[in-house]
């Protein structure tokens, strides 16, 4: 989490430095529309398969808008994450004793992922409402269900990269709805698996809807 202060510190030296900037704060709800699946770390008669899953958003923001088309904001958003989970079956090479697919027992799960960054967008008008678009970058940490039973990975953070389209509602607090894709760099139940399937980047598809409120201007 030590990247997020120095985040919001850059939004605040942005408006404190900027002319006629208007400081808002709000919050964000959406999720996380794709799924895939991957190899995991084990292979040979350990079948080893890796979800990545759907799961719904919510957070707050702090944004910085200028000459009302430009504007920097800064994100934390929570997200439980609880189809990220890495599974896993033994299979002895004999019919009638294969493994069922997809693997079963629950190798390792995510209790919580944190995911937080700042992103720039730009309105294509000054008044009314108008399309945006953005790109930002940031961070996605993860936190691992502590049962005994499962295995334990240190929380890990990996780099976020992304864009954004979208549609802002002009009203008193403005409303935003936007598409977002974020390629999560090393994700860490992929980079587990790398040796087998050469593939540690995932990519989310993210809905959002945010809306702002104004203190100061």
């Amino acid at each position: 989490m030590t990247k997020l202060p120095a985040m919001v510190l850059t939004v605040l030296v942005f408006a404190h430095t900027a002319r006629a900037a208007e400081v808002s704060v709000g919050g964000v709800v959406g999720g996380q529309l794709l799924e895939s699946t991957s190899r995991g770390e084990s292979h040979g008669p350990l079948v080893d398969e890796v979800t990545l899953g759907r799961t719904v958003l919510a957070g707050v923001l702090l944004d910085v808008g200028m000459d009302r088309r430009h504007h920097i904001t800064a994100e934390l958003v929570f997200g439980p994450y609880h189809d990220d989970v890495d599974r896993y079956c033994i299979s002895t090479g004999y019919p009638h004793d294969e493994c069922r697919r997809p693997p079963q027992t629950v190798l390792t799960a995510t209790s919580h992922a944190l995911v937080y960054g700042v992103q720039y967008t730009f309105a294509f008008r000054r008044q009314g409402h108008s399309p945006f678009v953005g790109v930002g970058m940031g961070a996605k940490r993860y936190t691992y269900d502590d049962s005994p039973d499962l295995y334990q990975y240190e929380d890990r953070t990996c780099l976020t990269l992304h864009a954004a389209l979208g549609f802002e509602v002009a009203t008193k607090a403005p409303v935003r709805l936007e598409a977002r894709g974020v390629l999560v760099r090393n994700n860490p139940y992929l980079t587990a698996g790398t040796i087998y399937t050469g593939e540690s980047d995932q990519i989310e598809l993210q809905v959002r809807a945010s809306v702002r409120f104004r203190v100061s201007r």
